[in-house]
């Protein structure tokens, strides 16, 4: 009898030894390590990632005490974690169950298009280049008018925000476009039917004057300019939109960049570009419904950024001259 109470104790204390060592992780506090939790990950993936960062000893411990808390791995949320070491798995899990993912502060000039947009994202580890710009090719779910459409160029709104790491491409998209909503002014819509334009139009506009105009006071003027030559079936003749077709910005372009074969490009093709060219900052929205009144229809600049307007061809010849 004594002999099997013996035996029984010393299974019990070797049990617990073993629970013991498997409860907590081979490395004792001594800092953090940097966990990413990417969307669509599953208990045992975390699970994985927090033995090979060797925040756990096992694998099938994590799991068994996920189940005890009654969980299956719905409280995981996607982000990027800063995890101590020599926490127990109980532990573990209520310090990741709580934790903020980590935020970085991202600001998108007015003017970028969704390229340089996804190449700032991925510089500032928000979401990858190449994740980013196939997202924007899909639908995203929110209350948006129906003009709204993928891939958002143009809806992008320029703004500083506060993202997480390693984001979901979906939840910055959608950043973007609750802030798009957001500053639109209530009467976009209305106004851009008044100048025969549909919103989508409009905002093809704005990104135009936003590429065309480097002061906000000239901005209305370039509106007005770019409204008249279409009314009159005249080319826009916008070098923005040929940077565009590009690919890349030019201080100047050459007659060989001005004959490319794209939609885009407005010295070949009359009428506004089949999309934007760049996501437009507010005072260039503004200025597409709200155009200046004035008889303007040429403008040009001597590269300081600030443009001479004129009414005639022969005005416009002498102006460079």
């Amino acid at each position: 009898m004594n002999r099997l109470l013996s035996l029984a104790l010393l299974t019990i204390f070797i049990l617990t030894f073993l629970f013991s060592f498997f409860i907590y992780p081979p490395l004792p506090y001594r800092g953090t390590e940097t966990v990413i939790i990417k969307p669509g990950m599953n208990a045992r993936d975390i699970a994985i990632i927090l033995k090979e960062k060797g925040l756990i000893s096992s694998v099938e411990l994590f799991l068994y005490t996920l189940k005890l808390k009654g969980d299956n791995g719905g409280r995981f949320i996607p982000g990027t974690f800063d995890i101590p070491r020599g926490l127990r798995v109980d532990q573990l899990l209520e310090f990741i169950f709580k934790a903020k993912p980590k935020t970085v502060w991202v600001t998108i000039p007015e003017g970028f298009n969704s390229r340089e947009i996804a190449e700032r994202l991925s510089a500032s580890g928000v979401i990858s280049k190449e994740e980013f710009l196939t997202a924007l090719n899909r639908n995203i779910k929110g209350d948006y008018p129906s003009f709204i459409q993928p891939p958002y160029e143009g809806f992008l709104f320029p703004d500083t925000y506060e993202f997480f790491l390693n984001s979901p491409p979906e939840l910055v998209i959608r950043k973007f476009l609750d802030r798009f909503v957001e500053v639109l002014p209530a009467d976009f819509e209305e106004k851009a039917k008044r100048l025969g334009l549909t919103p989508r139009e409009a905002i093809v506009l704005a990104s135009l004057i936003e590429k065309e105009a480097k002061l906000d006071s000239e901005r209305p003027i370039i509106a007005q300019v770019l409204l008249k030559r279409l009314k009159i079936g005249m080319r826009l003749q916008c070098d923005a939109t040929v940077q565009y077709a590009l690919g890349k910005t030019k201080p100047v372009l050459s007659y060989k960049d001005l004959e490319i074969d794209s939609p885009y490009n407005t010295y070949l093709h009359y009428g506004l570009p089949p999309g934007p060219i760049c996501n437009p900052g507010l005072s260039s929205i503004v200025s597409a419904i709200n155009p200046a009144n004035t008889d303007y229809l040429f403008y040009f600049t001597k590269g300081d950024g600030v443009h001479i307007f004129s009414r005639t061809y022969e005005e416009h010849l002498a102006g460079q001259r």
